[in-house]
């Protein structure tokens, strides 16, 4: 009489790709342990069993593109120094990409993450049924290629409310005098 009526359905669990494009910090005062540090760290983290199934690529700025003297603009960055590719497969590409120490320069935050987040948003865009998030690692210390650090955060959060591309920063200590707080801002927006 009037009860409710349960009803019981079954659905098979499958998880979401996850493709992650690492966006790395190989300015000049990120040399020494910081680079080492960080790389050290990728590394572990690209060539792990469990990572196997991930997706990822790389894009480091200031550009390690020969033969490009504007590194403030964010179309060398679109292009991403290592595209995204499953791992294991594609760990001895992203390893052997990484430079030796850190000695580029400038710092061209703003340059760097735009264009990796405009990769990240076209690749959501192709495969909408996959995660795609951007993962930047730096000391923050930047050049903002004329734009502010809320000019950089809006880029963030551009991407995360067009298709849910987030941005993840690891803010990585250094001998250089860094503004975490700008860090912590991209991070917080993305």
């Amino acid at each position: 009489g009037g009860g409710t009526t349960c009803a019981a359905t079954n659905a098979k669990a499958t998880a979401t790709p996850l493709d992650i494009i690492f966006v790395l910090d190989w300015s000049g005062s990120m040399q020494g342990d910081s680079w080492e540090g960080s790389t050290s760290a990728l590394k572990d983290f690209l060539e792990a069993p469990e990572s196997a199934g991930i997706s990822a690529g790389m894009v480091y700025f200031p550009t390690i593109k020969p033969d490009f003297d504007d590194t403030c603009n964010h179309q060398l960055y679109a292009v991403l120094d290592v595209p995204v590719a499953e791992l294991p497969g594609n760990a001895f590409a992203l390893t052997n990409s990484m430079p030796a120490d850190a000695i580029g320069s400038p710092s061209p935050l703003y340059a760097g993450l735009k264009g990796a987040l405009q990769a990240a948003v076209a690749r959501q865009d192709l495969l909408p049924k996959h995660k795609v998030v951007v993962v930047m690692a730096s000391d923050g210390g930047y050049n903002t290629c004329g734009v502010g650090i809320t000019g950089i955060s809006n880029l963030a959060t551009s991407a995360r409310q067009y298709n849910g591309v987030q941005t993840y920063v690891i803010a990585v200590q250094s001998s250089a005098n860094i503004n975490f707080d700008a860090l912590q801002t991209v991070a917080i927006s993305g």
